[in-house]
């Protein structure tokens, strides 16, 4: 039988826990992870796949096991039962595998995936990559702060990329909201440019006329906003695009009204990013 070598991260010295390691788990490119029995039975809820039935005596001799995944995913189940951060971030597969086998060995997902647990971060930058992927996981073990960090990658997705596997994974509400997500975005979009820059009372510098000539104005630019893809739409192509109205209007609380309108739809455009289903903000 071929020799195991001692994991980097969880290796008989690694200083994981007041009592020594009492179990050597051994993945099957051959790479011994020392782990404690009564941390692990502390986290599964079943006995880790019924392969630990009780904590092991201290002081005994180490047990072994043989399991069928490989190193790079019980590096992610080990780093996430200890709440580990990971040293270097674990590749997309192992991720994905490695949430599927902690239902294998009674690890709680919706637990130990959430903000500020080790894992979350290296799901948030697989979703940079593979959004759709990540927010189907997100969906399955309901992960609602997961999801919503995926669906802002989500703004520009075709349905029909959406395959039955990906609809089977998230489950019938979070592939509704996913499927809501491009129209809710798109009315969104369209209640905040429809409410122009606030008038004021006319005066003799700037009169009823003046202002009716920038609202037709505001009018033209958003039409044109309007008429392309808006789900995804750049803060930066709105700011671009509505600022030059400023440059033909001569009066000073005119263009301080724009201004504070146009900032006012880019905040709370880019506040709704991760807009799936609640409230936006």
């Amino acid at each position: 039988m071929a020799t195991s070598v001692p994991s980097p991260a969880f290796h008989p010295t690694a200083n994981l826990d007041s009592y020594p390691s009492d179990i050597v788990v051994t993945s099957s490119d051959r790479i011994a992870f020392y782990v404690h029995s009564r941390r692990i039975l502390s986290v599964s809820t079943n006995h880790f796949a019924s392969l630990l039935i009780q904590p092991l005596p201290i002081g005994g001799k180490l047990k072994v096991f043989l399991l069928g995944e490989d190193s790079q995913v019980l590096n992610v189940v080990f780093h996430t039962i200890y709440l580990k951060p990971f040293g270097q971030s674990p590749s997309p597969v192992a991720v994905f595998v490695a949430i599927d086998a902690f239902n294998k060995y009674g690890i709680p997902v919706d637990q130990y995936i959430r903000p500020n647990t080790p894992l979350f971060p290296p799901l948030l930058a697989h979703a940079a990559n593979d959004p759709l992927n990540v927010y189907a996981v997100a969906g399955q073990y309901n992960l609602y702060e997961l999801a919503a960090a995926a669906s802002a990658h989500l703004l520009a997705l075709d349905p029909e990329d959406v395959t039955d596997e990906h609809a089977v994974r998230m489950g019938p509400i979070y592939l509704k909201r996913l499927l809501l997500l491009r129209p809710a975005r798109k009315r969104l979009l369209e209640e905040l440019l429809l409410q122009g820059p606030s008038e004021h009372p006319p005066t003799p510098q700037c009169g009823v006329d003046n202002q009716r000539r920038t609202g037709r104005q505001w009018d033209l630019m958003i039409t044109n906003l309007l008429s392309g893809p808006t789900p995804n739409l750049p803060s930066a192509t709105i700011q671009a695009t509505l600022s030059p109205i400023g440059n033909h209007i001569g009066c000073r609380d005119c263009k301080a009204a724009l201004d504070e309108r146009i900032q006012q739809i880019v905040t709370n455009w880019e506040k709704a990013r991760t807009y799936i289903g609640g409230t936006i903000p």
